[in-house]
């Protein structure tokens, strides 16, 4: 029986469609163009398609959006201007965690997929994305399409679907230089060129990035570059490649008792000293994209990565040092046909995604690694095949049906070194498929109603198929652990106007075999856990100079059978809001207050929801940047800002559970200038 929230949001979005349908005449003769909209998504159904067609709930964030934020990182970005909740230990957003419909538990590796330019960015391993391996500058802008994807992409989007695409280059040559500086020893040095000559066009970006941190020991130092070069060989045929990289270094503070949280929030936690990590990532792409006739294209991407990363963690109670590097190679063929059937717009795309996944790792006895304990090869294989098809029933109904067929085969081997005897050498396979139908009706140029049921699943991380417990040599290949899967309900709609933009959805997810860590770190299928909620968007331009937007979040995450049944999953808050405004003033300023809700929620490890929450937090940001319309002399033009984050010095903690809180900066502000030419 499907709960009361799903019941009244069907009573909704039936409310909504009788409204609709009482306007409808008049819409008929703009019916057609309705499907024309200047916003265009590609993550969500792997080609060009306007935002109004998609059945799913759609945020861009444009680059002009990222620069009028005053955010300095992509958790930035996604927290103020898609509200999405994000939180980190290390207290720097390289390694933020990401929730998104839910999946924020003490597990929300691989719940979002994340995408650069259509290529993922996940890890093979039980860990975050490196978010601080794009610049920010180099971003033409962010697709964040919420809701289950599988069909279209497989393992991980289950949450959600992030594809941060990068600026190609321009048809004049232009370069900026940034500098930033702030709170914390914090700095920022930004450089970037693009340009075209006939059918070639190049963008390059650099950036390095340094703090000491809030907390003492927290520092963190990051260096990266972007590249993208096109070439338009001919009308029909184009080629891409699209490569970043970056080095990241920083400290881990650790986590604080309540004792140590009251006596100084910015102290670092006990034995820290010793632990920190050093991470270098490098992703690539090569795309060629033919036209092999009318309504007729096939792309061919290729796809790498690499990670190579160290991590020494002395604190643990089994001190961990380890080096692990991760390989991903990827084939990602596809076809698409659009034509037109009895008179009906028909578009059929039908894809091949084969991933091979590798991660070696060394284990060492202290971190000067002059003693090497034990060793370790794993790898994933994975083959999908996916179709979609979308078929315009009328001018103004819009059906969505897919599927995809998948198998990934984990295994993995591990040797300790004094012994030379095998702690495991085991491999499993997992097959699972997935459906995606959804209804699209438009009223007009303006308003979007859609439905969806789809099919989810995630296959377990390496690391979560080979067991790292926390106790002495109970290393093991857990043979048994299943995929995730998952059966998502979803309606919503969506009006935009000249001044006034709405989202509204409503959502109900119901989760088989959910892997979580218990208290040794051991992985394990949780069982049966259902995440339901309800999205609000909204932006309103009152005049030239007054902009307004905001957003809401329900979000509740509750076990469904077992001892723990009927209680609500640990570190998921129930509601997030964020609201600001944008006013432009006089000599071309521009301040833009910002503020950002989130609620309280059980601790880790709480499953019986009878401990202390942890606390809900509101923070205040403002923004004040000078960005003219002229140049300041020639071809040259001059922009700066002084930003304040929590400006009131709201003390709260990202994490609590198990006796541990990681704290959240305190107020921070920064300042910076931008010189294009």
């Amino acid at each position: 029986m499907k709960s009361r929230l799903f019941l009244l949001s069907a009573a909704c979005f039936l409310m909504f469609c009788q409204a609709g349908f009482a306007n409808e005449e008049s819409d008929v003769a703009e019916e057609t163009s309705a499907v024309m909209m200047d916003e265009v998504v590609v993550t969500a159904t792997r080609s060009a398609e306007s935002i109004h067609r998609v059945p799913s709930n759609v945020t861009v964030i444009t680059s002009d959006e990222i620069k009028k934020s005053g955010a300095t990182n992509i958790p930035e970005i996604l927290e103020r201007q898609a509200n999405i909740h994000m939180r980190s230990y290390s207290g720097n957003p390289s390694q933020s965690l990401i929730d998104m419909r839910g999946f924020g538990g003490n597990s929300p590796f691989g719940k979002t997929l994340v995408l650069l330019n259509g290529k993922k960015l996940n890890r093979p391993d039980m860990a975050s994305v490196n978010w601080i391996q794009i610049p920010v500058q180099q971003i033409e802008r962010i697709e964040v399409v919420r809701g289950a994807n599988s069909v279209l992409y497989g393992d991980a989007a289950v949450g959600g679907v992030i594809n941060i695409i990068t600026k190609k280059g321009s048809r004049d040559l232009k370069t900026d230089v940034s500098v930033i500086g702030g709170s914390y020893g914090s700095h920022i040095e930004r450089a970037g060129v693009s340009g075209s000559t006939g059918a070639f066009s190049f963008a390059a970006t650099g950036e390095n990035n340094s703090a000491d941190g809030y907390r003492d020991h927290s520092r963190f130092h990051s260096r990266g570059a972007g590249l993208n070069l096109s070439w338009d060989v001919e009308d029909t045929l184009a080629v891409s490649l699209e490569t970043v990289w970056n080095k990241t270094d920083y400290a881990l503070p650790g986590p604080l008792t309540q004792q140590q949280l009251a006596e100084d929030r910015r102290q670092h936690g006990t034995n820290t000293l010793n632990d920190d990590v050093v991470s270098e990532h490098m992703d690539a792409s090569l795309s060629i994209g033919k036209n092999i006739g009318t309504g007729q294209d096939v792309e061919l991407r290729l796809a790498y990565g690499a990670r190579d990363i160290v991590s020494n963690m002395a604190s643990w109670w089994s001190p961990k040092f380890s080096s692990k590097d991760m390989k991903t190679f990827g084939f990602l063929p596809k076809y698409i046909f659009e034509t037109d059937i009895s008179g009906m717009k028909n578009k059929f795309i039908v894809g091949l995604d084969i991933y091979l996944e590798t991660l070696d790792e060394d284990n060492y006895q202290s971190k000067d690694r002059r003693v090497k304990t034990s060793q370790g090869e794993s790898k994933k294989e994975s083959l999908g095949v996916y179709v979609r098809n979308e078929l315009d029933i009328s001018d103004h109904l819009i059906l969505d049906v897919g599927a995809r067929f998948e198998r990934a085969r984990i295994g993995g081997e591990e040797t300790t070194i004094a012994t030379h005897a095998s702690l495991f050498d085991d491999e499993v396979t997992h097959r699972v498929n997935a459906i995606d139908i959804g209804l699209t009706r438009l009223f007009g140029k303006q308003v979007q109603l859609f439905g969806k049921f789809s099919t989810s699943y995630r296959y377990p991380f390496i690391d979560e198929q080979i067991s790292h417990s926390m106790v002495a040599g109970n290393n093991v290949f857990n043979s048994d652990l299943e995929a995730e899967t998952g059966k998502n309900y979803e309606i919503g709609g969506r009006f935009h106007g000249d001044r006034f933009d709405g989202n509204i959805a409503f959502f109900q997810i119901d989760m088989k075999d959910e892997i979580i860590a218990d208290s040794t770190w051991a992985q394990k299928n949780l069982g049966e856990t259902r995440h339901q909620g309800m999205e609000i968007s909204f932006s309103y331009k009152l005049d030239d100079a007054i902009y307004f937007y905001g957003s809401y979040n329900y979000h509740k995450a509750t076990f469904e059978n077992g001892d723990y049944s009927g209680n609500e999953i640990p570190l998921v808050p129930n509601h997030q809001a964020t609201l600001g405004l944008d006013l432009s003033l006089p000599y071309d300023f521009h301040l833009s207050p910002s503020a950002r809700y989130v609620s309280a929620s059980y601790m880790d490890g709480d499953e019986e929801n009878s401990a202390e929450k942890l606390g809900g937090h509101s923070v205040y940001d403002l923004h004040l940047r000078y960005q003219p319309d002229g140049y300041l002399f020639g071809d040259m033009k001059l922009t700066g800002f002084l930003s304040l984050k929590n400006m009131f010095d709201k003390e709260y903690c990202a994490y609590g559970g198990y006796g541990s809180y990681y704290p959240s900066p305190g107020r921070e502000w920064s300042f910076g200038a931008t010189l294009e030419f």
